[in-house]
């Protein structure tokens, strides 16, 4: 962005203000309907008797701590597909 803000700058000198060089840029991001799957991962995590229990208990650990464990890895998987994919759409555009 700054890049764009150095072109705009020294291409149009006149300008005096830099919030008139930051209004004349298009912003890097648009809304994409991937992002809703950011906030779907909060569902689970913040529904507790979804997983207020203590079995099933996978080699010895409660239900209840190995699903959040379980959840920070899945989120994180989910939040990087969101970016690589609205990252390769706006490339595209």
């Amino acid at each position: 962005m700054m890049d764009r803000i150095i072109e705009a700058w020294s291409a149009n000198e006149n300008k005096s203000t830099t919030e008139e060089l930051m209004q004349s840029t298009k912003p890097d991001h648009a809304w994409n309907w991937w992002y809703l799957l950011l906030l779907a991962q909060f569902v689970p995590a913040l529904w507790v008797p979804l997983y207020n229990s203590a079995e099933p208990a996978l080699l010895g650990v409660p239900f209840f701590y190995w699903f959040q464990l379980a959840l920070v890895f899945i989120c994180a998987a989910v939040t990087a597909v969101v970016y690589w994919i609205t990252e390769s759409s706006q490339q595209q555009q």
